[in-house]
């Protein structure tokens, strides 16, 4: 019913009291050993590096089937989910963040050796203590690890630290892009936005917020329902609609970051233009295109040009001058 890569979260379960991934099952002992999941944020675990606690098989599975514990799957964080091959930097060498990665791997390693005595020891005979003497570190550091690649799904890469993370330069998808979700407070930490993504966020964006007219929130919903699915909805003969399975949300992208990409996508400096292409083009033309420049004289202020008009009038003149002299 659940695996080495499942998170159980209770829903009103009365075994479990915050969400848990699997350490390790045994079937025939009736017996599943679980860690809990959280280890910063709100709903942090205050106690991290204790041992997987011990739970019936069958217990669980009965709450899951009337779902008071919610399944799930495990999945990396982002900057962990990298190729091997860019582990490297330009000399050949082993990223320090990816050598410190193998150390801990080796330490896992031992202990896994250890096969079911990891969880059920012999007396006086701790795999976690005899392995912590082995590579010369504490017990603490060596739970840690253990745990830490449990949470992971067993996976190497959930060996690398956030701690001088092994990418040091940005390269596509393995940078976090728009704001950062409400979710992440609770482990959720989003998809990062690559090419593809870019792609159909702006066939999108044209064709619904712009072109259609549709609200943000609609044009996101058609964008996660037509791109990011795990299986297409269908429509039965007599008109009815299934709606599709959707990725989950660490595997689709946020609403924050629909918009926050859209300005950049539609080649527009600000998402103030980008309403403002939701108009008539001409209006948007008239109010926002650029006008050619002229040399012609402007009036610095009001009275500072004066026209006359071509108006006849009856007018005497009468020069000064000459009737000076006419006196004299």
């Amino acid at each position: 019913m659940f695996n080495l890569n499942s998170l159980l979260t209770p829903d009103g379960s009365t075994l479990l009291e915050e969400p848990m991934c699997v350490a390790e099952i045994f079937p025939k002992r009736d017996c599943v050993f679980l860690l809990p999941y959280f280890t910063s944020g709100e709903k942090a675990t205050q106690n991290p590096d204790r041992k997987p606690k011990k739970f019936k098989l069958s217990e669980l599975c009965v709450e899951i089937k009337v779902r008071k514990i919610v399944l799930g799957k495990l999945k990396l964080e982002a900057f962990k989910e990298v190729p091997e091959e860019l582990n490297y930097d330009r000399k050949g060498d082993l990223l320090p963040s990816i050598a410190e990665r193998n150390r801990r791997f080796e330490i896992v390693q031992a202990l896994l050796d250890y096969k079911d005595e990891l969880f059920y020891p012999a007396r006086g005979k701790s795999p976690i203590r005899i392995v912590a003497e082995q590579f010369d570190t504490t017990k603490t550091c060596v739970q840690r690890y253990l745990n830490t690649f449990f949470r992971g799904g067993r996976a190497k890469n959930s060996l690398i630290t956030s701690r001088g993370r092994h990418c040091t330069s940005p390269t596509p998808g393995t940078k976090k892009r728009g704001r950062p979700r409400k979710a992440a407070k609770v482990g959720i930490i989003g998809k990062n936005v690559d090419d593809n993504d870019r792609k159909v966020m702006k066939k999108i964006a044209k064709r619904d917020f712009v072109g259609n007219g549709l609200s943000l929130k609609k044009s996101f919903s058609n964008l996660i329902k037509e791109h990011f699915y795990l299986q297409k909805g269908s429509t039965a003969p007599d008109g009815s609609e299934t709606e599709p399975t959707l990725l989950p949300l660490t595997d689709r992208v946020s609403i924050n970051q629909f918009r926050d990409w859209m300005p950049k996508l539609l080649d527009c400096p600000s998402m103030k233009e980008v309403h403002a292409m939701r108009g008539q083009k001409v209006v948007y033309e008239a109010n926002n295109a650029a006008r050619a420049g002229h040399s012609e004289f402007e009036a610095d202020g009001p009275g500072d040009v004066w026209m006359m008009d071509s108006t006849e009038i009856d007018i005497e003149s009468v020069s000064y001058t000459h009737l000076r002299a006419h006196e004299t």
